[in-house]
Formats: structure tokens, sequence, C-alpha cells
């Protein structure tokens, strides 16, 4: 997907859309984007979250460290 792309189907949402604040902010990221302002990561980051507005935030899973295997081995639980 291109600026030019991006900019299309912005241009294409409902006025109402355009407005919503996540929306804002990706089209701001996009012109500072393509007038070297900014990074390219940075507006499709800020595309992505404008377009996954409506979706639940994704479950954190807890990575264990070597502190919970030790807690484990100290106590006796684990391996």
């Amino acid at each position: 997907m291109t600026l030019r792309d991006a900019a299309t189907y912005v241009l294409e949402l409902p006025a109402a859309e355009q407005e919503h604040p996540a929306w804002r902010l990706a089209i701001a990221t996009l012109i500072d984007a393509a007038e070297g302002r900014d990074f390219l990561m940075h507006a499709r980051i800020a595309v992505i979250r404008a377009l996954n507005r409506n979706q639940p935030a994704p479950a954190r899973v807890k990575q264990e460290d070597w502190r919970d295997r030790w807690r484990a081995k100290r106590d006796g639980i684990g391996r």
C-alpha cells in the first residue's frame, strides 16, 4: 500500500468518520510522512490503529521469567 492508496481510502470515508480522533491522527501522520516530516512507520501504525479502533485489545500473555522459575523451585512447586 502506498501513501496515495491510504489517502484515497481516507478521502472515501464518510465525513463523520474522518472527524474521529483516530482518523484525524492517521491523516496528520500520513500528511507528515508524505512531506518527509515523519516516519512512514508512524503513519502505518496510525492507520492500523484507526482501522482497528473498535476491536478489543488483544489479551496480554504473561511471559515466565527466571524469577518465576526460581520462586517455584524454592517453594517446591515446580520442576
